[in-house]
């Protein structure tokens, strides 16, 4: 989806009626990544993880997210922290909500618009890097699934979730249990938000609100 690289898509639906959605996803995440590395190798580039083509994939916490995104009132504006392919913030438009969706990825932005566009929807998009960006607290429901990728995550994400919710605000975090998965609720707790902790199979996910 960038410049340099392309990745190969195939069309998926998702969902059952009213909320079904017709996406693209990547082919493959394990070939498209053997693809990108060997690229960039040719190019005499270094890998980059952050370019892993994570963002084209439907994984099991952003279906969690979506599930919770059905849950919410349709007026409430929704921001998502590092989207990848944004299922929760292409459902939540569906409903009819404002949303803004963010991630680092180069690929993330070029997708979502195609798949906005496939479902007759708009979503604001952003690139925004968490470690060194901090948007406006503007919205009213904040979700990040699949962003505690390493050990300084949790603080980030906290910090992120602190500077974007609203008061009156909700947010979700889902994390495929991580080994750094345990360490953002105390995190978060130290950025003046309270968390509520629920386990669903593998899925690690935590409710936010201001304290």
């Amino acid at each position: 989806m960038s410049d340099s690289f392309r990745y190969r898509t195939r069309p998926l639906l998702w969902g059952e009626p009213p909320w079904q959605l017709d996406l693209e996803v990547l082919v493959d995440f394990e070939s498209e990544s053997a693809r990108l590395y060997a690229h960039r190798a040719r190019a005499g580039l270094p890998a980059d993880p952050d370019l892993s083509p994570m963002f084209g994939v439907i994984w099991p916490s952003a279906e969690a997210a979506a599930r919770w995104v059905r849950e919410q009132p349709t007026d409430a504006t929704v921001l998502e922290l590092g989207c990848g392919l944004g299922l929760p913030s292409l459902l939540a438009a569906r409903r009819g909500a404002r949303v803004r969706a963010t991630d680092l990825h180069p690929g993330a932005g070029p997708l979502l618009a195609i798949n906005a566009r496939r479902n007759g929807v708009h979503v604001e998009y952003e690139q925004v890097d968490m470690r060194t960006t901090e948007p406006d607290p503007v919205w009213d429901r904040v979700i990040a699934t699949d962003v505690l990728f390493a050990w300084d995550m949790p603080a980030i994400v906290a910090r992120a979730f602190a500077h974007t919710l609203a008061p009156g605000g909700r947010g979700l975090l889902v994390d495929p249990g991580r080994a750094w998965s345990d360490a953002f609720p105390a995190a978060a707790t130290a950025e003046g938000l309270a968390t509520d902790i629920d386990v669903d199979g593998e899925l690690f996910l935590v409710r936010i609100w201001r304290a």
